[in-house]
Parts: structure tokens; sequence; C-alpha cells
């Protein structure tokens, strides 16, 4: 019969399950990942400056107020206050919200009825 392994003997055997590989090397340093990285990176450029990029500055536009030839000049949510009591806005609103209730789920259904 084998007698009960001891609290010490279990914590070095959870220490030695713990620790890595000795042969691993770092991530930079295998070249299949250097290679991944040098392919990915043409797309990441491409996201940050057309996608991330318009984003941000599209956000920091709608905080001021600035034309095409002049200073920019910070307001702060000004322009969504005087969105939010404008009558065409929610009038566009509208009628956008009830072109997509209507256009969504009728395309949806033609599409399944071709697809028959």
């Amino acid at each position: 019969m084998i007698a009960p392994a001891s609290p010490a003997d279990a914590d070095a055997r959870r220490r030695r399950r713990s620790r890595p590989p000795s042969g691993r090397t770092s991530l930079w340093k295998s070249r299949g990942a250097l290679a991944a990285y040098v392919f990915i990176l043409p797309y990441v450029l491409f996201f940050l400056v057309f996608r991330i990029a318009p984003a941000l500055f599209a956000g920091v536009l709608s905080l001021g107020d600035w034309s095409l030839g002049g200073e920019f000049e910070f307001t702060g949510l000004d322009n969504y206050a005087r969105l939010a009591e404008d009558d065409l806005f929610w009038n566009a609103l509208r009628v956008t919200a009830v072109y997509t209730a209507i256009a969504i789920p009728l395309t949806i259904a033609m599409a399944l009825a071709m697809a028959q």
C-alpha cells in the first residue's frame, strides 16, 4: 500500500507543473511568429489609417465649430444640444427608422422567397 503524500510533496509537484518548459523561445524570437506579424502589419496599418483615425477625427470635429478655411473652435456639446432641439433632425430620424423597419424585413423576405 502507498502512503498518502505529504503537503510538501503536493507543493513540489504543483511548482514543477507551473514552470514553463525550459526550451521555449519568446514570441518575438520565433521565426514563424515574426513572419505572421509581418503579414498582419499592412492590414493593421490600413485599419488604423482608414477606419480608426477618421472616426476619431469625426468625433473631435463634432465637438467644435470649424469651417474649411477657418480656425477650429471647441464648443463642447453645444452642437448636440442644438441638434436635439431641431425638428428637421427628428423628422429625418423618424423617416430613417420607418424606412429601416420596412426595408430590412421586406428585403430578407424577398431574398428567402427567391432562395426557395
